[in-house]
Formats: structure tokens, C-alpha cells, sequence
């Protein structure tokens, strides 16, 4: 991922003008450590807090957007979360198929993004 990263941000023909960040952590494959990372996306730039709001149309989180984590009960914990602040993620390995709800809309994901409004 990081080697991507670079090459699309050293190119001037990929995504021009574009400069792609990351940050990289480790889930340790608990609910707990992968939600702590978590909690820092949610935040806007500067801050530690979350804001609490009626609406999140407006909101901006520290991150646009998250890949991972592999492990699928994890990502499950993790995109519930990550939907409440319209974030999509992407699931980088899959091996099963789940239904999630979305919005109170049942989406069948294998192998896909789970973003909100897909």
C-alpha cells in the first residue's frame, strides 16, 4: 500500500495536483485496539474530540476514507462505526459474504466496499 501510495503521489500524470496520505496501525486482531485507531478518524484534523451532531453531512473527519482491517469480524465492529460519519471502508481481504445494514437498508457485501450509500 505504501509503495502505491508513493508511486501515485510521484507520478504527475496519476491523479495530478493529488497528494495521498496514511497512516498504518495494527489491529492486533482485537475489537478493542481496532476501534482505538478508529476513534482518532472520527476526529477533525487538530482535535481529539468528536463532535456529536444531529446530522454528519457536513462533518470532516480526519480521514475521507478506510482500508481495513483484514480480519472480518473487525471490519464488521469497524464499518458500523465508520457509517454513522459517512466513511466508506474498504475491505482489503474478504472471505466470506455478510449482510450488513446500512441506514436501516440490508447490503450483501463479499469481496466489496462497504461504504454508506452504495
Amino acid at each position: 500500500m505504501k509503495f502505491a501510495i508513493d508511486q501515485i503521489n510521484n507520478s504527475t500524470s496519476l491523479l495530478p495536483g493529488v497528494k495521498l496520505g496514511y497512516d498504518i496501525y495494527d489491529t492486533c486482531f482485537e475489537p478493542a485496539v481496532a476501534l482505538q485507531p478508529s476513534l482518532l478518524f472520527l476526529t477533525p484534523n487538530g482535535t481529539r474530540d468528536i463532535g456529536v451532531l444531529c446530522n454528519y453531512t457536513d462533518y470532516q473527519p480526519r480521514v475521507t476514507a478506510v482500508i481495513g482491517p483484514h480480519n472480518s469480524d473487525l471490519s464488521l465492529v469497524t464499518a458500523k462505526l465508520f457509517t454513522f460519519f459517512l466513511i466508506p471502508q474498504v475491505k482489503k481481504f474478504s472471505g466470506e459474504a455478510r449482510i450488513l445494514l446500512f441506514g436501516g437498508r440490508r447490503v450483501w457485501i463479499n469481496n466489496a466496499v462497504y461504504a454508506p450509500g452504495l
